[in-house]
């Protein structure tokens, strides 16, 4: 069948108990964890869940390694300096090495974590609710979703006024946006089945998102007063993570493992080697060298070191007409 606003046949879910996704005991789909902001920069390592403990690794499928034993579901801060995670049911951070493991005291339940743009709080779900807490462990934890319904996948914006979020209020998970200061919700989608795992492009303007029992992608328009109509992305996939330059999008294909796909309808897919029963990934903005442009660069050549000057034989200054070499 196909259901209202989706222009792709999506098969009406299965019973939520017979879900090949874990189901929790009042009967709710279990959802796939949050993802960090997606914060602007070049492209780094990605994150994420390896077993019981959270892996990196190359784009490339190149230099993995384990960063953290026990631990689940990563989100990078902005400034590529700390990780916040899950270790035994309650949110830690830890420096982007690994370093300096810090519990934030959020009480057990707590899951999902995402890092605000300033790194400063950090936004965690509990008990269907989402709440946000400093990310130095001084406490500080307020209530930022409150209501009947059921809140998860919390993911800042990549200016970190907003949230968006997967809310249930009985007629099957739509994503959501939530101002953090105002508290000012708006709806992105409201097609019947579950939409889920929101992830923000790095220019804020785009959220890219699960949708259905195939799990297909979708991009909506984050803004605007009205609900925008999705367009379909033709990749299966469930847990999208937006690239920091905006050009890929990272996610968990059907046959397991990670891949990324160009950020297009329609995008080529590419697997990414050695990730095998991988989940969870978020993708780590890092910063160019202060001497080179960045990778996703495409305006005028700029010069990376200061210009020498040829000068003629017999001149022991610069004249007019000698030539420039630069690079």
């Amino acid at each position: 069948m196909r259901y209202n606003r989706y222009n792709v046949p999506v098969r009406r879910p299965l019973p939520r108990g017979l879900l090949g996704l874990a189901v929790i005991a009042v009967g709710l789909v279990t959802l796939t964890p949050a993802h960090g902001g997606v914060f602007s920069g070049d492209n780094g390592k990605i994150a994420f869940t390896c077993a019981t403990d959270i892996c990196t690794i190359n784009p490339d499928g190149s230099s993995r390694a384990t960063l953290l034993a026990g631990a689940s579901d990563p989100s990078w801060s902005s400034d590529e300096s700390k990780i916040a995670y899950v270790s035994a049911s309650s949110i830690w951070v830890a420096n982007a090495n690994g370093t300096s493991p810090l519990s934030l005291g959020t009480a057990s339940g707590s899951s999902q974590p995402t890092f605000s743009f300033q790194g400063d709080r950090v936004a965690f779900v509990r008990g269907g609710h989402i709440y946000t807490i400093q990310a130095n462990g001084n406490g500080g934890e307020l209530p930022l979703t409150s209501s009947t319904a059921t809140d998860a996948n919390p993911a800042y914006s990549p200016d970190g006024t907003k949230i968006a979020f997967a809310r249930d209020s009985g007629s099957g998970f739509d994503i959501w946006t939530v101002n953090v200061s105002t508290g000012v919700l708006h709806q992105v989608t409201n097609a019947a089945g579950d939409e889920v795992s929101p992830t923000w492009s790095p220019s804020g303007l785009t959220i890219v998102y699960s949708a259905g029992s195939t799990h297909e992608l979708f991009a909506a328009g984050s803004s605007g007063s009205s609900i925008p109509t999705p367009t379909d992305l033709n990749v299966v996939g469930t847990e999208p993570a937006f690239s920091p330059d905006g050009s890929k999008i990272a996610f968990v294909p059907s046959g397991g493992g990670l891949s990324y796909m160009v950020a297009q309808a329609s995008g080529a897919v590419t697997p990414i080697p050695n990730t095998a029963g991988a989940s969870q990934p978020d993708w780590q903005a890092v910063t160019a060298p202060s001497n080179q442009p960045p990778s996703s660069f495409t305006g005028p050549p700029v010069n990376v070191v200061y210009p020498s000057v040829n000068l003629s034989i017999g001149d022991s200054a610069p004249t007019v007409g000698d030539f420039l070499t630069a690079s």
